[in-house]
């Protein structure tokens, strides 16, 4: 073989070996389906994304849709909406096939940058099985299941694939001495990783940290000017990352989560992911955010002496190794934007904020396995496989939401969010049983499940859990749906003034409570609530589609309309909103306006997909379509 010859076919080798062991270690994913976690708001109930038009494309470069600005996750969702539809087992093999290129990259950086280091490890055995072990223990390990197996997270393993581009760029570019086109490449892939998912807003630091104490090159200022355009990306997707958040994922106020709390959940989660690395079993689906969080609690009390303490400790020791200085404050910067600093959502810590910043753990350990002997790296090499067989168990959980918030609670018994979701799950899958006594026993299952939510604590979620169970429970058995209906009133009564009470998301009760009072034909009741929503969130498409159906239901035709219209300026895929424009519309006589808002309500249903050919709205559509022109 000629010379060079092996360590290129051995290279190739390894790496066919991980984006094999990748597709097997994560292949349970590929008969799960969407989740009601975020799937169901993020894909289902959403049908903007679903094309590459210019409509679509406007939207998705300019939403923040449940926070995140990720306009090219919306663009790799429309690929694969266009090539096949809704089909769950394609949006899966999506995020597996992105994640098996993503340990194929850093298998590739890996082992170029040791032998950048290192230049006399280049071409021996030990350097290609010590950065295949490394891309192992990145890809393989159980903290990678969520970012993988979740739909919605692709924006993970899209951000990484970008990330490690960058940095594939940025090693040519070193190596090459200041290469014009391999910077200006390392810099759009950065960019291309923001506009995945915005939380590698240190890796501009990581690059300068990379450069003065690993590849010691250039001076300080020369380093420093090449980041500029970096920083400039890196801020402007802080800015928008914060504003994104805070509209749409309820930050939490200085005032619940203080200074203290948040630093308490900052020391923990940052020791946190190395040692769950470590511990490799026990990842759960869930951390829940205590409230309020007690800084005094052993473990966040050991948190904020430990960790300030080990990374004083890596700092006074970095001229001796600065290679494990380095990848620790390369950790440091990837996973402070999601620490906690500024906390939205009920999670503690999350595995799939494990995805970017434990990359250079794994490469510290690779780093060490390279100078090692090839036996000893070899050997290496098939322990750091070994967390794949647990990953492979794991991910099987996901496949279902009941599969996933059962493994839950088994893992933290306490945990109030992996009740709730439970709690949803058991509901979704009543609703979409044809059989009456099937039906039934879910929902008193999910009714049994609430108490058991009781018994952990009394918020407002739980109550809106327990009233809309009781009101699909009245649709099974007539005999007591008066005594039903009412008892899931007085839940959704109860829900709406204690999120009220603790400045929570005040819409998702009122908005169940407006809908049960229009089952009962109480509008009249319901018509208040309306206008409160419209008042308190002028720009909710929902709230003004609600307040419209009111007045249609009232017989109050001009308010409406007028309701109507506001809706459907908002959102024009409300379908609900155009059938009640079309009836209103039917009943003044306006027979051709109304015949337009009923196909309109067809198209709307249409743009969903699957999920539309037998919606409510479009048979009813139908058939005043029907009517219509038996008019003429």
């Amino acid at each position: 073989m000629a010379r060079g010859g092996l360590p290129r076919l051995r290279a190739l080798l390894l790496g066919l070996g991980l984006v094999l062991a990748c597709w097997l270690c994560f292949a349970p994913a590929l008969s799960g389906g969407f989740l009601l976690w975020d799937d169901a708001d993020l894909l289902l109930s959403n049908a903007h994304w679903r094309g590459l038009g210019a409509s679509e494309l406007r939207w998705m470069f300019t939403t923040t849709h449940l926070g995140p600005y990720q306009p090219l996750a919306w663009l790799s969702y429309a690929i694969d909406w266009e090539l096949w539809g809704l089909d769950a087992a394609a949006f899966h093999r999506t995020n597996v096939a992105l994640h098996a290129l993503d340990a194929l990259l850093f298998f590739l950086c890996a082992r170029e940058l040791l032998a950048q280091v290192w230049p006399e490890l280049r071409g021996r055995a030990s350097l290609d099985l010590g950065a295949a072990a490394a891309a192992a223990l990145f890809a393989l390990h159980p903290l990678r299941v969520e970012s993988v197996v979740w739909i919605t997270e692709r924006r993970d393993v899209l951000s990484g694939f970008f990330l490690l581009l960058a940095l594939r760029a940025w090693l040519a570019h070193t190596r090459a001495a200041g290469r014009r086109s391999a910077y200006v490449a390392a810099l759009a892939f950065y960019a291309a990783s923001l506009l995945s998912k915005g939380s590698a807003m240190g890796w501009p630091l990581v690059l300068l940290a990379l450069d003065a104490w690993v590849l010691r090159r250039g001076t300080p200022r020369t380093r420093v000017r090449e980041q500029l355009p970096f920083l400039a990306c890196a801020l402007a997707a802080a800015v928008v990352a914060y504003f994104g958040q805070s509209l749409h994922a309820g930050m939490f106020g200085w005032s619940e989560h203080g200074p203290l709390a948040r630093l308490a959940q900052t020391c923990y989660g940052w020791l946190f992911y190395p040692l769950q690395t470590l511990a490799v079993v026990g990842v759960q689906p869930i951390y829940d955010l205590p409230r309020p969080l007690d800084p005094a609690q052993a473990r966040f009390a050991a948190a904020l002496l430990l960790a300030p303490l080990a990374f004083l400790g890596a700092f006074a020791l970095r001229r001796r190794f600065p290679g494990a200085w380095t990848a620790l404050l390369a950790y440091s910067l990837l996973v402070a934007p999601v620490l906690g600093l500024a906390q939205a959502g009920p999670q503690l810590v999350a595995a799939r904020y494990s995805y970017l910043s434990c990359m250079p753990l794994a490469l510290l350990a690779g780093a060490w396995i390279a100078r090692r002997s090839t036996v000893l790296a070899g050997a290496a090499l098939l322990v750091a496989l070994l967390p794949g067989l647990r990953a492979h168990s794991d991910a099987r959980a996901w496949r279902s939401d009941r599969e996933l918030w059962t493994r839950a609670r088994e893992l933290d018994p306490t945990s109030r969010v992996a009740l709730r979701n439970l709690v949803g799950a058991v509901y979704g899958e009543a609703r979409a049983s044809e059989l009456p006594a099937l039906r039934r026993a879910r929902l008193e299952e999910a009714l049994e499940l609430c108490a058991r939510w009781q018994a952990l604590a009394r918020d407002w979620e739980l109550a809106n859990a327990r009233g809309g169970v009781l009101a699909a429970l009245a649709e099974v058995e007539p005999a007591r749906a008066p005594e039903l209906r009412e008892q899931a009133l007085a839940s959704l009564h109860e829900a709406l003034e204690l999120a009220r009470a603790s400045d929570d998301d005040v819409d998702t009760p009122q908005s169940n409570l407006i809908t049960l009072l229009g089952r009962m034909q109480r509008m009249r009741e319901a018509l208040p609530l309306c206008e409160d929503w419209c008042a308190r969130s002028p720009g909710d498409a929902q709230a003004w589609e609600a307040l419209g159906h009111a007045h249609t239901e009232l017989g109050a035709a001009q308010p409406a309309l007028a309701a109507l219209a506001r809706a459907l300026e908002l959102d024009r895929d409300l379908s609900g909103a155009w059938l009640d424009r079309g009836l209103v519309l039917a009943a003044l006589g306006r027979d051709a306006e109304a015949r337009t808002a009923f196909e309109e309500v067809l198209a709307a249903r249409g743009r969903f997909g699957d999920l539309g050919t037998e919606h409510p709205d479009a048979l009813e559509a139908g058939l005043q379509l029907g009517r219509l022109r038996k008019r003429r």
